[in-house]
């Protein structure tokens, strides 16, 4: 291979730096000059070591990264470099954002063409894979492919019918009027009309209501938009996915409908159509920032510590599913305080006084402490539900308040264990009882089947023997 001019050498030199720092290199993957210059191998350069000589040089390169991260530090408050290059303290380089996006918002984008409905199924694929090529490198491109499997999990691109959904709640929530939602309820059927003598059966089925509702917010949870809404002539709160929505197919005017109910007057409906709420509640905003995703029930002072290693899973877990930050208070040591713990026919309320049953100690360290804890208030079945759905998650926390959501989970898992005991044996059932954290909250209805297993067990033992 001839030689080139010092000139051309050193542009080769400074392109061949930035494509392997775009390439390859992030926070977690920092670049040497000596990887550089291998490099240059794959473009048909020489490289044998630095040595005299040589088409490319270590000392070359080196000037390479000094002056291209002395760009985008003269740049940084600006757009004019779409990337930023860092260094680590032992001196090696890497580009640390690209276009000014973090991770998540690159998700976000690539969540957008992923569900765009104007989109061919072949066209999202292309442009997913070209913006990789520009937003990602060879370490964490299979991470956004998989983060983005996750945002669209069970998701479809947004039809006609989505589409409709979401502009006719939106129109409600801006404009404040009342949308028309079928809600459908298992009851008794209305008696059939005849004139025969004999007293008609009940019959039982399903029931469709009309209900208008008021939309107090519009919000995104698992990557999907949610509605609360408020009823406007009976009681409680709904908040529900607005692809589950059930609007009737009628003419605008008759699906959207004038409201004079002013926000205030919303607060004092919310109280006047839930009286037990409006007892902890001092308004419909209160309630609703204090359920973190607003389910069905009410929102506790919840305390649960897990082993600090475990700090970061438990967190991520916790911010995805609910789309709010977590708070961990971090301590070596801390007490429970029983009072605020209800045992036996004690009925759990809400508490209106700032105290957690969780107390710790101020931690002082340099190192990691031993315990996360955390004290939130939070709907109790928001809480059981993302313990329920992420048993790797459950399976590392340590819930002390309130002491039913240990309960309520025990008695879901033994409920599947009994279900399938014919499958798994009911010795393994005695043994998960025996040894499991959950599976000693017991309930009634199962009694009758826990004591047939350990019959069971017991004659198989004794044959055995």
């Amino acid at each position: 291979m001839s030689k080139f001019s010092d000139t051309v050498l050193h542009r080769i030199e400074l392109l061949l730096t930035l494509d392997y720092l775009l390439k390859y290199t992030d926070v977690n993957h920092p670049a040497t000059q000596q990887e550089i210059c291998r490099y240059a191998r794959t473009f048909g350069l020489k490289y044998e070591g630095g040595k005299p000589g040589d088409d490319v040089r270590r000392q070359r390169i080196g000037d390479c990264l000094q002056w291209l991260q002395a760009i985008c530090f003269k740049f940084a408050n600006t757009d004019k470099i779409p990337f930023m290059i860092n260094s680590t303290d032992s001196g090696k380089f890497y580009i640390e954002e690209r276009n000014h996006l973090n991770e998540e918002q690159i998700i976000k984008i690539l969540a957008a063409i992923q569900n765009d409905k104007y989109t061919k199924d072949h066209d999202t694929n292309l442009l997913i894979n070209k913006l990789l090529d520009f937003l990602s490198n060879k370490h964490n491109r299979e991470f956004y492919l998989q983060e983005l499997e996750k945002e669209n999990k069970c998701v479809k691109k947004y039809n006609t019918l989505m589409n409709r959904k979401l502009r006719l709640v939106n129109e409600a929530f801006k404009e404040k009027k009342s949308i028309l939602i079928i809600q459908t309820h298992f009851g008794q059927l209305p008696k059939e009309n005849n004139n025969s003598t004999i007293k008609p059966k009940l019959r039982f089925g399903n029931i469709e209501e009309k209900i208008y509702y008021r939309v107090y917010q519009i919000e995104e949870h698992n990557n999907k938009p949610y509605a609360i809404l408020i009823p406007l002539n009976r009681h409680g709160v709904v908040f529900d996915a607005i692809e589950n929505l059930n609007i009737p197919h009628l003419p605008k005017r008759e699906v959207l409908m004038e409201d004079e109910t002013s926000d205030n007057r919303l607060n004092e409906l919310f109280k006047i159509n839930n009286k037990f709420l409006a007892k902890y509640y001092e308004s419909l905003d209160e309630y609703v920032a204090e359920q973190i995703v607003p389910e069905d029930g009410l929102a506790f002072k919840s305390s649960f510590y897990f082993e600090y290693r475990f700090a970061m899973r438990v967190k991520k877990s916790f911010e995805e599913y609910f789309g709010k930050e977590m708070p961990i208070i971090k301590c070596n040591k801390f007490k429970i305080d029983k009072r605020f713990i209800s045992h036996g026919k004690a009925i759990e309320i809400p508490r209106k006084v700032d105290e957690y049953a969780i107390k710790c100690e101020k931690y002082e360290g340099d190192g990691n402490p031993k315990f996360g804890v955390v004290n939130i208030t939070i709907n109790r079945n928001a809480l059981v539900s993302w313990l329920f759905n992420n048993p790797s998650i459950a399976d590392v926390i340590d819930v002390v308040a309130p002491i039913s959501i240990n309960s309520f989970l025990g008695n879901r898992f033994l409920g599947i264990l009994l279900k399938y005991q014919d499958d798994i044996g009911k010795e393994t059932i005695i043994k998960a009882m025996e040894t499991g954290r959950y599976y000693r909250y017991k309930h009634n209805r199962y009694q009758p089947l826990i004591n047939n297993a350990k019959l069971v067990s017991d004659k198989n033992k004794k044959i055995n023997d």
